[in-house]
């Protein structure tokens, strides 16, 4: 009996060394991700990057969103096909449809598959109880709060459906080619700041009291000029009582060069998320060329760089809807200010008093906060989508000879 006690306390002892050995060895062959790592977000990877080293990892992280699907929303079903990261951005390829069916995108309808580009796209969307918190002060003095998720699927299914809203160039289904794929929809957002393409920001000049309307209209040098606007931005031509003005301008440009050379402006349009708006002495908003001393930031100085040639069809404040992008047809003459090989460079000004300098009446505002890009990238920033096509290629007719005898 002592003999067998023996032998069963080596054998036990035996299979506690061997299961120690074995429980080590695979301890030590667990990935450290096994063993409950957290996965980053977006937003962490992105911190501490230049915009457009951001731009191209926000591109790469969209890739990841889900294919070969087709999505349900409100107005049109969207079923992404591929998605390829580009430099500074992400291309996507897609089909939509309607409440009548499948959407034949190009100029003849043909195109089953259309191509959207996004620049510096972004990832955040509206959410009462997103985690991602922005507060800041409006030009009001009122503190504001907004609240954001990341979730990059949505932001893309949503800049998709507003390409497809301001594009001209869709039909019905009767002529889609099957598999035929489009080149012709860009939508561009701008950097925040500092930027190393592009920017958004104002430039302000406010007067003391006794003063004149040409003084605010006519210099040469703003006395206030923002571009890490922490999200929002006002345009505004105002007369307060005592003979005291403020007129506030906004800039706003877009890295369009992915479009390239070789492609003409079909259509465009400027959109602009309102939050709150007055309309004191019947305003209007309107688009026109800038020309800022950089890129990359607005400074006081480009106060008188905006011109006064209309680039798009005017908005009066009292059709202005606030909590809602609000869009510029971008008209021929703007078409033509779109350089598909570099930076656009737009600014949103008041139309009826700063464009056409008319005095506001007395104590009156005509005013709009609108939301910038100073955050990661909102699906409520400024952005251009511009639809295109290749140039026509030019064709040379050989002459005819007569034949030799």
């Amino acid at each position: 009996m002592t003999m067998i006690k023996h032998r069963l306390q080596i054998i036990l002892g035996f299979v506690l060394i061997v299961t120690a050995l074995i429980f080590g060895i695979t301890h030590k062959q667990v990935p450290q991700q096994e063993l409950g790592a957290i996965p980053q977000t977006i937003l962490q990877k992105i911190e501490g990057k230049s915009p457009f080293e951001s731009a191209t990892i926000k591109g790469k992280e969209i890739a990841k969103v889900q294919k070969g699907v087709k999505k349900v929303r409100s107005k049109y079903d969207i079923e992404i096909d591929s998605i390829n990261p580009i430099e500074g951005g992400v291309e996507i390829f897609a089909r939509v449809w309607d409440k009548n069916g499948q959407i034949g995108f190009g100029k003849d309808g043909s195109v089953d598959i259309e191509r959207f580009v996004i620049i510096n796209p972004p990832i955040l969307v509206p959410d009462a109880t997103g985690e991602v918190v922005r507060t800041y002060t409006n030009s009001k003095e009122v503190k504001v709060t907004r609240k954001l998720r990341e979730d990059a699927e949505e932001a893309v299914l949503q800049v998709i459906e507003g390409a497809v809203d301001r594009k001209t160039q869709k039909h019905d289904s009767s002529n889609i080619i099957t598999g035929k794929i489009g080149n012709t929809t860009t939508v561009i957002f701008p950097e925040a700041s500092p930027g190393s393409t592009s920017f958004d920001g104002f430039v302000a000049y406010v007067t003391g009291t006794g003063s004149t309307w040409a003084t605010a209209h006519d210099a040469a040098t703003g006395n206030d000029a923002v571009s890490d606007t922490s999200t929002s931005a006002p345009v505004n031509a105002r007369e307060f009582s005592s003979a005291r003005y403020q007129i506030q301008r906004v800039m706003t440009l877009f890295d369009s060069s992915s479009i390239g050379s070789g492609q003409q402006v079909d259509s465009a349009t400027l959109e602009i998320y309102v939050t709150s708006k007055v309309d004191g002495d019947t305003g209007s908003l309107n688009i026109v060329t800038v020309t800022p001393a950089s890129n990359t930031a607005i400074v006081a100085g480009d106060y008188d760089q905006f011109g006064t040639t209309l680039q798009a069809t005017e908005i009066l404040l009292s059709a202005i809807t606030t909590s809602a992008y609000n869009t510029f047809t971008i008209n021929t003459t703007g078409q033509g200010n779109i350089d598909v090989t570099g930076i656009t460079k737009f600014g949103v000004r008041e139309e009826n008093h700063d464009i056409d300098n008319v005095e506001p009446a007395n104590d009156t505002d005509n005013f709009i906060e609108m939301i910038m890009a100073d955050t990661a990238g909102t699906t409520q920033d400024p952005k251009l989508t511009v639809e295109h096509t290749a140039l026509p290629t030019a064709s040379v007719k050989i002459p005819d000879f007569p034949t030799p005898f």
